[in-house]
């Protein structure tokens, strides 16, 4: 993990990918870093935390839709009490 710190401070990987990241990723092989491997990391980190903000707040259409169809029903009744409809 200590390489990673090193690879952000470099500006090789994005920061706030790698600390989406559920599993570290051995970014070093045999014959020392790449900037494949470098890349590969970095793709893995980005995708990992766009998934994550998907997962918090993805809404469908239906959801937007049904709240709206709600307040507009509630709207109409607040204007019928009020004598305006």
């Amino acid at each position: 993990m200590r390489l990673v710190y090193l690879f952000v401070a470099a500006g090789l990987v994005c920061g706030s990918c790698v600390a989406q990241v559920r599993d570290p990723i051995c970014l070093v092989d045999k014959q020392g870093p790449s900037a494949e491997g470098y890349l590969r990391a970095d793709q893995r980190a980005c995708r990992a935390a766009l998934e994550n903000l998907h997962e918090k707040y993805s809404v469908t259409a239906k959801q937007i839709e049904a709240k709206r169809d709600a307040a507009a029903t509630q709207l109409a009744a607040f204007m019928v009490e009020l004598g305006y409809a």
